[in-house]
């Protein structure tokens, strides 16, 4: 017997593959109920849309690597929870962009649509973070999206703290040309 794709599966190939479409589609189909979840832990609407917008953009830059052994939408959720606790505990390794000193938070017309600017202008983020030369940005991803701290990139790629350090200021020297604050 023939198992059946889901429609989420297929649009999380395209994701793979580059596709912002499918991205949007995943997007508009997640954002409202995962606001809403995520506004059960953090009962402040527009800090849930933050945190729902950076959960989208993670998973847009970190596409390629992703590994999503349950369903898409269980992998959205689960990752929604988490993100919400981490952030009642205090916990900002997941911020992922401040511009000019100012957190951006999506305000509420219609939800989806002041998510999708959010997405956008953090996906021009990462467009200048694709700037870099290739081993800064590996360093400068694993310390800011993955959390991980100087000596443990150091030991992951075989290279010196020192040289993390180094590549970590050069990374922020380049993100501040474009007015950038990480």
């Amino acid at each position: 017997m023939k198992q059946q794709t889901n429609p989420d599966d297929l649009l999380w190939k395209e994701i793979v593959r580059d596709d912002k479409k499918a991205l949007e589609s995943l997007f508009r189909k997640y954002f409202a109920p995962l606001c809403r979840f995520t506004d059960s832990f953090v009962e402040n609407p527009m800090t849930a849309e933050e945190l729902v917008a950076d959960i989208f953009l993670g998973i847009w830059i970190k596409r390629k690597e992703l590994l999503i052994h349950t369903s898409v939408r269980a992998y959205l959720f689960a990752t929604a929870r988490n993100t919400a606790l981490n952030h009642l505990r205090g916990n900002t390794k997941g911020k992922i962009v401040y511009l000019h000193e100012q957190p951006v938070e999506p305000g509420f017309v219609d939800g989806v649509d002041a998510g999708l600017e959010y997405y956008e202008l953090l996906e021009q983020v990462e467009g200048i973070i694709d700037k870099m030369p290739k081993k800064r940005q590996q360093i400068f991803r694993m310390h800011k999206l993955e959390g991980l701290k100087y000596n443990e990139i150091a030991d992951r790629l075989s290279i010196s703290v020192n040289t993390v350090q180094n590549q970590m200021s050069e990374a922020k020297r380049f993100m501040s040309q474009f007015n950038v604050f990480l």
